[in-house]
């Protein structure tokens, strides 16, 4: 049993608990966004891309953001501090191109920090307001998102 239980936690760390935490945090701010910008007469599916669309920018921002932070201006994740750099390096446990500054991985988090996360908060604006075009821009960020995730994992 103690070799079970020393393998789980080599595998679910604090720094884990922690991860989680804040993506539980992120979620329950985005619902709450949800609840205090829509029209309460907002329909269930409005609701939800609402939330999925907060939660989104707001891991754009701050979990993303946080990895490009600890990847320029010299700095890399292996070699840096902190609860954030904790995180990546277990992420860069299973892709090591996190734990340094990957050109590709970092261009590319730029375009995701940069572009879709102010254009979630943008389409955000839009649904709020009711306003059609947000449609078109789900669409185009939908579409960065996939290109995003197929040649960062790919």
């Amino acid at each position: 049993m103690a070799t079970a239980t020393k393998a789980l936690s080599d595998i679910f760390t604090l720094t884990s608990a922690f991860s989680l935490a804040g993506v539980l945090g992120v979620y329950l701010v985005a619902y709450l966004g949800a609840h205090t910008f829509l029209p309460k007469n907002a329909r269930r599916t409005e609701r939800w891309t609402f939330i999925w669309l907060a939660f989104d920018a707001l891991i754009h921002f701050s979990f993303e953001g946080s990895f490009l932070w600890l990847s320029v201006f010299g700095r890399q994740v292996n070699t840096s501090t902190g609860p954030f750099a904790a995180m990546w390096r277990e992420y860069a446990a299973a892709d090591f191109r996190w734990g340094f500054a990957d050109p590709t991985v970092v261009s590319l988090e730029l375009l995701t920090v940069l572009g879709a996360g102010p254009l979630c908060c943008y389409i955000l604006y839009l649904l709020a307001r009711g306003d059609h075009a947000r449609h078109y821009w789900i669409v185009v960020l939908s579409t960065a998102e996939i290109y995003g995730g197929c040649v960062c994992n790919g």
